[in-house]
């Protein structure tokens, strides 16, 4: 089985940060520690910008907005 979560380190357009600033804290040691998703044989940890979490970096996941025809 293979786990993932999703790391968000700022909102949409704006540089303002999301709401919960102790959430890198705690995928950090969850990882120190192999709970929650670092339990699994296989997991990812997804990000919109790449952030080391204890060792390893997030899968940056760019989201390109596309042009809506109505």
């Amino acid at each position: 089985m293979v786990c993932y979560t999703l790391y968000q380190v700022q909102r949409g357009r704006s540089p303002q940060l999301s709401d919960n600033p102790n959430e890198l804290g705690i995928l950090k040691h969850q990882k120190s520690v192999g709970l929650g998703i670092f339990a699994y044989d296989a997991w990812k940890v997804f990000s919109d910008k790449m952030v080391d979490i204890g060792g390893i970096k997030t899968h940056p996941v760019v989201i390109i907005q596309t042009s809506r025809i109505t």
